[in-house]
This record gives structure tokens, C-alpha cells and sequence, in this order.
């Protein structure tokens, strides 16, 4: 581990802090070629975690191992005003997917997370500013990429009480108990075949879903928590 101004880095073997910093620089000089999101930035994911202070030694210990094995992934961290800042960087959605859930089940069966949850997102904040909201990136700068750009009949039932759930124009709806999936959740599970949210408002703001892309604008919904 190498100190990095005020943050330290956690690098997997036979890696060096230099590599990485020419490979981000890369990322940036071909965004703002190409007027898009760079195909290293598609294929640059993160995990975002945010705990109290003492628990990093923990989880220092715990990213480390991970990144001895998720060799295309190392972790950035800092300790400020009490809180523990740790982001893990992986090329490549599979591999940050894996590392995020067994990072998930490690921390839960600690106790130190409460909820099977951690945020992720891909490429740098940074970049939303000027080409929107990542989730949609595919969509908008890379539709061949995608089994499908339009969604108005998107449909799926939900999982607190088997209603069905219709497509809005901004995402799927629940009208018993309120449940909204935003369009940017679905186009992400197009994707990558699934995504993961918790919702920050509301009366459902404490539950975990899991959204899965069945195929022909058809999406199921699992309540994880």
C-alpha cells in the first residue's frame, strides 16, 4: 500500500501506481476525443464504500485479500471526519460484480453492514456533467451494443404484492404500494442483465431490489431486503 496525496492505494500483484495513472489519463484523453464516454470509461466500474472510521482496518484487510485475487481490480482510501472512504476500481462490470458481492457477504457476516447493499457506478462522477447520467451511457453512445433501446411496454409484477408494474415513460410503476423502478435501473439491467437498488426516498427507502432483464421488454423484480 502506497500513500497517494491524502489517499492510499491498494494494488493487486504485480501492478504499479504509475500504470494506473497512465491508463486513467488514457480514459480521459479518449473521452474528450471521441465527444463520448470512452470505451475504458464503459469498462471502468466502482465500488463505493462508506463506513465509520473504525472499522478501516478491517476493511482494509478485507479489500486487500479481494484484490489479491480480483487482479483487474485495486481500492483507493482515506480516513476524514471520523468516516473510513474506500472506492474499489475494476475493468470490467463481471469482475466488479463479483468482487462487490462477496465484499457484501463478507462485511454482512461481520456485522458491519446492516444492509446487502453497497453503490457502485462507472466511470468518474465527473464525466455525468457532460454526457449524463452513466446508467444511460450505453443507450445514448452505444445502442448496438444493447438487445434493446425502447422500452414503453416494459412490464413486470411486483415483489411486495404481485401487482403488475407498467412502464410510466420514466420507468415501471407499481400503483398499489408505490414502488418506482427508474428508467436508468432498466436500461442498466439491458446491459449488464442486472442491476441493483435501493431507493433513497419513500416508504420503500430501507429495501434492496434486484432487477433482471428477462428479454422482449420483460423485467423481474426481487425484493433482497
Amino acid at each position: 500500500m502506497k500513500k497517494r496525496s491524502t489517499w492510499k492505494i491498494i494494488l493487486p500483484p504485480h501492478s504499479n501506481e504509475e500504470s494506473i495513472r497512465q491508463y486513467c489519463r488514457s480514459c480521459r484523453e479518449g473521452t474528450s476525443r471521441e465527444n463520448r464516454p470512452s470505451e475504458k470509461a464503459m469498462n471502468c466500474w466502482k465500488i463505493i464504500v462508506e463506513l465509520d472510521s473504525s472499522y478501516e482496518n478491517t476493511l482494509v484487510k478485507i479489500v486487500n485479500e479481494l484484490v489479491q485475487h480480483y487482479r483487474d481490480c485495486w481500492s483507493e482510501y482515506r480516513v476524514h471526519d471520523n468516516k473510513v472512504t474506500l472506492l474499489i476500481i475494476c475493468r470490467g462490470w463481471k469482475r466488479m460484480w463479483l468482487f462487490r458481492k462477496e465484499l457484501i457477504n463478507k462485511l454482512v457476516s461481520k456485522n458491519i453492514l446492516d444492509t446487502p447493499f453497497l453503490p457502485y457506478r462507472r466511470g468518474g462522477s465527473y464525466y455525468d456533467r457532460d454526457y449524463g447520467p452513466w446508467r444511460l451511457w450505453a443507450k445514448n453512445y452505444y445502442p448496438e451494443k444493447l438487445p434493446l433501446v425502447e422500452i414503453s411496454n416494459g412490464k413486470a409484477v411486483c415483489p411486495n404484492d404481485g401487482s403488475p408494474m407498467e412502464y410510466t415513460g420514466k420507468g415501471l410503476l407499481c400503483s398499489f404500494c408505490s414502488l418506482f423502478i427508474p428508467e436508468t435501473l432498466l436500461f442498466e439491467a439491458i446491459e449488464n442483465g442486472e442491476a441493483e437498488y435501493r431507493p433513497h426516498t419513500g416508504i420503500h427507502k430501507s429495501n434492496v431490489y434486484r432487477i433482471k432483464y428477462l428479454g422482449i421488454d420483460r423485467f423481474s423484480i426481487e425484493k433482497i431486503r
